[in-house]
Formats: structure tokens, C-alpha cells, sequence
């Protein structure tokens, strides 16, 4: 223990500027440093240009570590706009090349069948041979990594098969074991390449320059110079390159490369946008707040690369059951499949060749190749579809604490609501109209930037009511308003706001009452001899709340529990309209960590769904914690296990949706992977199956482990 933790103690961080901007030069440059002995861990910013390493400076010099980073960088520099496309088409290349070659191999194997050595032409060998060095890459990085870091993997394995089959004149199958290697290294490269691509981080990498106030003019600097407290003026077609707040004009803003929303939103002055964004109609001035590295996008892009690379627990457990097919199983079976050599009637001059061959099937029908690949594939595609989708996990355990979660706790304000009041009845009295009361209430109300002020608002140009302003206003707070128009007092406001020598007929007073026992807030509008009428509110329920609730008791969480600091005929009242199982309301952030709590006690494993600062601590203390509206808010996002990037609560269904669609998909490929290789290893000592056979079955199965994670991310659901 002690010396582990003077090994982490030993550790230096060297970090290099360098022109990193492609999303596959970035992956080049991390998968090649990380597999060099020393180094532990690899950062790039690609909006800084920077590498930062950290290291061992016992196992490797800083010289060496530095030397390392700029050797590639200069490669990596040298590559133009289409360098990302080519360093995946050349892995395409490769892999194609090589299926060119194993059909070839085949078709010359089975034209040449039964004419023995002398039947195969040198163009067999050609092809043999070609194949055999094409897989020369893994056997070199097997060894290299067995000699450095002591490393026993599935590659080794496969080499070892292949190296075996050659000493014992099998070229056929060395050829094919070969190949299964070139496949799987190959497309679980272009899986990460082409769920990358696509990445908004990209995107916004494209937008080089920015448009920055000096003096009287905008001047055009690189994104990466852009410095906070700058001014920057954006144009329709433009791309938003740092966070920040409109100071003059406005626009419509496309959020879609952020939060995955496809409809545009109007910005104006006072309004946050945010770096990746692009503004699709209209012109404005933003301030820098956050710039470079400091963006939210470049954060939750930080987060997103963490979970996807960060192994899981079904992932380490799969490992571990990878090793022991390596350390025991495989040397285990190679004993077996010799002692089985000698009592099986075979000629004791031959009995070794047989019981090699039979070892060798069996070893490959172990091969941990697919098993490995099952969980971290699985688990990279669907958190970059996440994330494409505006949902953001964590880590990838959050996937597998998803799938177990039974149990709801829902905030209301922000959550299910959308933080502010919308006009649900209007009451007249003494023989006035709607109209009248409405119109006398938004004469009063223009002039106030309260909640209850807009929602009146609204509804008059909903209605198309218009009224001239007060000639005085003034506003009480707790309260309500009053103004004087034309001599005439006017008030709107609660009951101890009316109560000023005006009569307050029992009609209001009951109107009132009833409206508070329904949950709505009312209040009245009078002149200043008598009440005119009343105006009730309530909470605007998002759209699509009922639907999204019923949509997750279908994906297996049996209860919902709505928990607000609102008062509780407010809260009943919105959770009988949305079937909630029960309402937890006027409480502090203490009683949301009680009811986690109490949860359980009762047996369900509890989620809580907020928005807030205030639910931070039952975000961080619940099983699995979501952030609503998550964007800028980065209290929300470091508490919480899943941020939803939108204020849209159907997000909430996509992000157990997809949460357990990946970890079916796992599921799915250890289950396959298993049942395949317990199948083939019988059929290998029933002699059911020969070398080749097997080689293809093992090959079959890391393709549709493979294609199974793909289709997580390319799905349309």
C-alpha cells in the first residue's frame, strides 16, 4: 500500500504548445503517447493547441517525454485540412487491403485443397506472406508491451497462435489469425474516428477567427487570442467562439451543436449564449466571460471524453475474466488438449502435431479479442450519442446505476415547471368583463419586471389588449402595484394590499379562498372605491412533462416523488395533475437528502431529477443525479451525474433511454461473446470444428460486438 502510494506521489506534468486541431490527429497523438511506459496520463486542448503530460520521471526523462510530444507534433503539423480524413482512410485502406487478401487466400486454398504442397502456387505464398507481415504491427506492439510493462493481453495471445501455427507448417491459419488482430484493432479505431468526427468541439474549431472591438473598429484574431472582457461582434452565419452576454442588439441563435436542440432561440441584450452555437438570423455585441479551455462546450467535451475512456465496472470485471482466460484458462487448456493427444488412440509417433492443433483452436476459441471490446465500445458510442442528444454522463458507472434506479425524486420548480407564472383565471365583479379587468391590470403592470407583471403581460397581447401607460407607478413589494391614471387610482396585488378603507365583498373573498385551495396564487385589481375583479396564476407545467413521467414508469421506475419548497396546495395540486406517487412540498435542501434517505429504507435505489443550486446536495447524494438546463450552470454540472444540457424535460427520458439501451447492448455482447467461445471451445475437443472454422467464428463475433456498439450511436431512437 505504502509503496503505491509513493508511486503516485512520484510524478511530474510537462505540457506543449502544438497545433493540434483534427479530431483524429488528437486521437493519434493520445493513443501513441499513452502507450509509451511512464506515461500516465495525456490531455489535449484543442482550443489552447496544448499537450499535457504527466509522467514518471523514475521510468521515463522529462527530455524523453518532450521529445515524444514535438517528434509527432511536427508530423501532425505538416498534415493539411484533410489530414484527419486521410488518417482514417488509411486505416480504412489497411483494413480493406486486408480483406482483399484473406478472399484471396480462400480462393486459392479451397481451388488448391488435396493437391498438398505441391498444389499451391507462389502466388498462395504471395498472399500469405503479405498478410502474415500486414499483422507485423500488433505482434511487434504485443511484445513491446509484454517487455515494457509486463503486459499479457489478446493480442500477445494471438501472436502466440500465429508464431505456433507457422512453426507447425499451418499458414493458412497463421494467415487468418493474423487478420482477426488487423480487423480488430482496425475497426475499433474507426469507431472511435467516425463518433468523433462529429463532435460540436469540431465545429466550433472551424470558426479560426473572431471579430474583436479595437477602438472605433472589429479586427479579425484567431478564436484562441480572443481574451475575457473583450468585445465581440457576431453576424448572421457566424459561429459563437467564446461564452459570454449580449450587450447590444440582437438575434436568433442556433443551439443544436451544444444542447442538440434544432429550434432557434431570440438572444437579446442581457441574454447568455455560448461558444458552438451559431447565430442564424440578426446581428449583436457579446462580452467574453470564458474563453479558450474555459468554455462550456470545451468543458462538457472534457467530461464526455472521461466518461467514454474511463472504465466501467461490468468493464473492469470483463478484464479481469480477459486475464484469467490469459493466466490459467488458455495454459490450462494447451495441458488438457496434449493429455488428450495421448489417450485418445492416436499413433504415439503423432500424437504431439494433433494435440497441438487442438490446443491452438482451443486458445483461439478463448481469445479474450471480442470480450474486451464488448463493454468499452458499447459504452464510447452511446455516451457520444448522449452527448449529441444534449445529455451528458459522467462516467460510465452512471450507465450501470441508471439501469438499477426504481425510485424518482423530481424538483418541481424549473423541473416539471418552467420557473414562471402563466394567467389561469381571470374572476370580474360589480359587472365589469374580462376585458376590463385585464386591460386595467396590464395599464398597471407594464411599467414592473415582476413574474406576475409578464404573465399578465402576456396575456394581453395574447388577447390583444393594449392600454396606454399609468401617468404614475409604484410598486410594494410582497405586495403588488398601484398607478394613477388620469387622476384615477388603480391597484393590483394581494388581499392586505386592498384592504385600504375599500369594502372587499365576500365574493372576492371566497374567489380567493377557492383559487388557494385549487393551488393557484390570485390577486385583486381595483380602483379606489371598489374591486373590479381577480386574476389567478400558476406554474406553467413544461411541455411534454406527463408524457416524458409516463414514459420512464414504462422504463422500469415503479415511483415518483415530487419534492419543492412550494406550499403544499400548490404542490398537490400539480402532482395529481402529473400522477406523481407522492409530493414531498415546502421543504428545505435538508428534507430532499432526508427523503433520499427514506427512499432507501424502503427498498428503491433513488434518482434525483433538479436545476438548482439549492438541490446540489441532493443531486450529488443521489444514486444517480441530474442536472436540468445544465448550461452555465456549473454547480449543477459538478454535483450532478448526468447533465441535461436543455431546459426540454423530455431529455430526461433520452438519458434513461439511452443509459439503458447501452447497457443492453453490453449485456447483449458478454452473453454473445461467452455463449460463442464456450460453443466453439466444445466443438473443438468434439472435433466438430477445425482451426479455420473457429478462426472465423472468433472473427464473426468481434464484428458484431463491433457493429452493435456502431449502431448504438448511428440509431435514429
Amino acid at each position: 500500500m505504502n509503496d503505491e502510494a509513493n508511486e503516485k506521489s512520484v510524478r511530474e506534468i510537462l505540457t506543449v504548445k502544438l497545433g493540434i486541431k483534427q479530431g483524429a490527429e488528437e486521437e493519434a497523438m493520445r493513443s501513441g503517447l499513452s502507450e509509451i511506459p511512464g506515461i500516465r496520463q495525456v490531455e489535449i486542448s484543442r482550443f489552447e493547441g496544448t499537450v499535457s503530460v504527466e509522467f514518471n520521471p523514475q521510468v521515463i526523462h522529462r527530455q524523453e517525454v518532450e521529445e515524444l510530444i514535438r517528434q509527432p507534433g511536427r508530423l501532425l503539423n505538416r498534415l493539411d485540412e484533410g489530414g484527419g480524413r486521410r488518417w482514417a482512410a488509411s486505416y480504412g485502406a489497411y483494413l480493406v487491403f486486408a480483406v482483399a487478401l484473406v478472399l484471396a487466400l480462400v480462393s486459392l486454398t479451397m481451388a488448391h485443397t488435396g493437391g498438398g504442397q505441391s498444389g499451391i502456387t507462389p502466388l498462395y505464398w504471395v498472399v500469405n506472406g503479405a498478410l502474415v507481415l500486414l499483422g507485423f504491427s500488433n505482434f511487434y506492439r504485443a511484445f513491446r508491451n509484454l517487455f515494457s510493462k509486463s503486459e499479457v493481453n489478446a493480442e500477445l495471445l494471438i501472436t502466440i497462435t500465429t508464431l505456433s501455427a507457422m512453426a507447425m507448417n499451418l499458414w493458412t491459419e497463421a494467415a487468418l489469425m493474423s487478420f482477426m488482430a488487423i480487423m480488430a484493432h482496425a475497426l475499433r479505431k474507426a469507431v472511435v474516428h467516425f463518433t468523433t468526427r462529429s463532435s460540436p468541439l469540431n465545429a466550433l474549431l472551424g470558426a479560426r477567427v473572431a471579430l474583436v472591438r479595437s477602438g472605433d473598429d472589429f479586427l479579425e484574431v484567431p478564436v484562441s487570442e480572443v481574451q475575457t472582457g473583450q468585445t465581440v461582434l457576431l453576424r448572421q452565419g457566424m459561429m459563437i467562439p467564446v461564452d459570454g452576454k449580449i450587450i447590444s442588439g440582437m438575434g436568433e441563435v442556433l443551439e443544436s451543436g451544444l444542447t442538440g436542440e434544432s429550434s432557434f432561440r431570440i438572444k437579446e441584450q442581457g441574454d447568455e449564449v455560448y461558444a458552438g452555437c451559431v447565430v442564424q438570423y440578426g446581428t449583436f455585441e457579446m462580452l467574453a466571460e470564458k474563453v479558450g479551455a474555459n468554455v462550456s462546450l470545451a468543458y462538457l467535451e472534457k467530461l464526455i471524453h472521461y466518461a467514454a475512456t474511463r472504465k466501467t465496472k461490468r468493464q473492469r470485471t470483463v478484464d479481469t475474466v480477459a486475464k484469467i482466460c490469459m493466466y490459467i484458462l488458455v495454459p490450462g487448456v494447451v495441458f488438457v488438449a496434449i493429455l488428450y493427444g495421448q489417450f485418445t488412440g492416436w499413433d504415439n509417433r503423432d500424437w504431439l502435431v494433433p494435440s497441438i492443433h487442438l490446443a491452438l483452436t482451443a486458445m483461439i476459441a478463448l481469445s479474450p479479442f471480442a470480450l474486451i471490446l464488448a463493454t468499452p465500445l458499447a459504452v464510447y458510442a452511446g455516451i457520444l450519442k448522449a452527448a449529441r442528444r444534449g445529455v451528458v454522463f459522467k462516467s460510465g458507472d452512471v450507465l450501470e446505476r441508471m439501469k438499477s434506479i426504481s425510485s424518482l425524486l423530481v424538483d418541481k420548480t424549473g423541473t416539471l415547471t418552467c420557473a414562471q407564472p402563466v394567467v389561469s383565471t381571470i374572476q370580474p365583479f360589480v359587472g365589469h368583463t374580462v376585458d376590463e379587468v385585464l386591460k386595467i391590470a396590464v395599464m398597471i403592470e407594464q411599467k414592473s419586471n415582476h413574474p406576475i407583471a409578464k404573465a399578465v403581460m402576456r396575456r394581453g397581447q395574447e388577447q390583444g389588449i393594449k392600454a396606454d401607460p399609468a401617468d404614475r407607478f409604484l410598486e410594494f413589494e410582497g405586495g403588488g402595484a398601484c398607478a394613477i391614471k388620469e387622476g384615477e387610482h388603480y391597484k393590483i396585488g394581494s388581499l392586505w394590499l386592498m384592504q385600504d378603507g375599500r369594502p372587499i365583498p365576500d365574493a372576492a373573498r371566497a374567489w380567493m379562498e377557492a383559487q388557494q385551495m385549487s393551488g393557484l396564487t390570485p390577486v385583486l385589481v381595483g380602483d379606489k372605491r371598489r374591486i373590479i375583479g381577480g386574476i389567478s396564476f400558476e406554474d406553467e407545467v413544461r411541455e411534454g412533462a406527463a408524457e416524458t413521467l409516463r414514459l420512464l414508469k414504462k422504463q422500469g421506475i415503479r415511483r415518483m416523488v415530487m419534492v419543492t419548497g412550494d406550499n403544499k396546495r400548490v404542490a398537490e395540486r400539480l402532482a395529481r395533475q402529473l400522477e406523481m406517487d407522492d409530493v414531498l412540498a415546502e421543504c428545505m435542501p435538508s428534507d430532499k437528502l432526508a427523503q433520499l434517505t427514506r427512499e432507501r429504507s424502503q427498498g428503491y435505489v433513488p434518482g434525483m431529477v433538479g436545476d438548482g443550486i439549492n438541490d446540489a446536495p441532493a443531486l450529488a447524494a443521489a444514486d444517480v443525479g441530474i442536472a436540468m438546463g445544465a448550461v452555465g450552470n456549473d454547480v449543477a454540472i459538478q454535483s450532478a451525474d448526468v447533465a441535461l444540457l436543455t431546459n426540454d424535460i423530455r431529455s430526461l427520458y433520452e438519458a434513461v433511454r439511452i443509459g439503458r439501451q447501452i447497457v443492453k447492448t453490453i449485456d447483449f455482447n458478454i452473453f454473445m461473446v461467452l455463449a460463442v467461445d464456450a460453443m466453439m471451445l466444445l466443438f473443438a475437443f468434439l472435433h466438430w470444428s477445425t482451426l479455420e472454422e473457429t478462426i472465423m467464428a472468433q472473427m464473426a463475433v468481434v464484428f458484431i460486438v463491433i457493429l452493435s456498439s456502431l449502431y448504438i450511436y448511428a440509431r435514429k431512437v
